[in-house]
């Protein structure tokens, strides 16, 4: 397969894998119930609940460090560029999170 088998248009393929588990822990431990009827924890309390957050978070600081240089850092007006990419990005994503959760 050589490298285009691990990536597809520029992505890691593993990573976006990794990251779609996360999101399917996350959306799981919060539309299933984790909880039976007598009060104890279900298999979904009991296997997703704060794993699945922690791996986003940790693919998060993953794609962070590889979308500012990976192994190489960016310097000088590459770096200012991308910075203030991921600045509006997490300006976006917070504003977008004020409004859900004021619904």
């Amino acid at each position: 397969m050589g490298t285009a088998g691990a990536r597809a248009q520029g992505r890691l393929v593993g990573l976006d894998a990794a990251r779609f588990l996360a999101l399917l822990g996350m959306m799981a431990t919060h539309l299933l119930a984790t909880r039976s009827d007598s009060g104890d924890p279900t298999w979904v309390a009991e296997v997703l609940s704060g794993r699945a957050s922690a791996l986003f978070a940790l693919l998060a600081g993953v794609s962070l460090s590889l979308m500012t240089g990976g192994p190489r850092p960016l310097r000088g007006e590459a770096r200012v560029a991308r910075s203030a990419g991921l600045l509006v990005r997490a300006l976006a994503v917070g504003l977008l999170g004020l409004v859900l959760g004021g619904v």
